[in-house]
């Protein structure tokens, strides 16, 4: 079992990781948050709102599987919106440059330390 900032760490660790955080989504607020971006909490927070916007859609739609993932692509970078599993109310978002990341393998990262983690 890992807390927080421990998770965080094995995020920037995989390939291309710019930036990780671990949100509550209703307030947006950052339980944790690791690398140099320069507006991460801001960003962090700002993809809270996608997330939360998406638990909407499912909601009003009668969707009752899970948000798992939601992927932005733009540029040279990816975000990736992880919805924690078993707690709707936190996100885990990673931010990655295109070129160092396999989404395949960082999905399935981001599940076994997610599964790891200790909130």
């Amino acid at each position: 079992m890992a807390n927080i900032q421990d998770s965080l760490g094995e995020l920037m660790d995989l390939d291309g990781a710019l930036g990780a955080a671990v949100v509550e989504l209703q307030s947006g607020m950052s339980l944790g948050s690791a690398g140099s971006l320069p507006n991460l909490e801001v960003e962090a927070a700002a993809n809270s709102d996608i997330m939360k916007i998406q638990y909407k859609l499912l909601a009003s739609t009668g969707v009752k599987e899970p948000v798992e993932d939601i992927l932005i692509s733009q540029g040279e970078r990816y975000d990736l919106l992880h919805g924690v599993e078993g707690n709707a109310g936190l996100l885990i978002w990673l931010q990655l440059n295109r070129k160092d990341t396999n989404l395949g393998l960082t999905r399935y990262h981001i599940k076994r330390i997610e599964s790891e983690m200790v909130i």
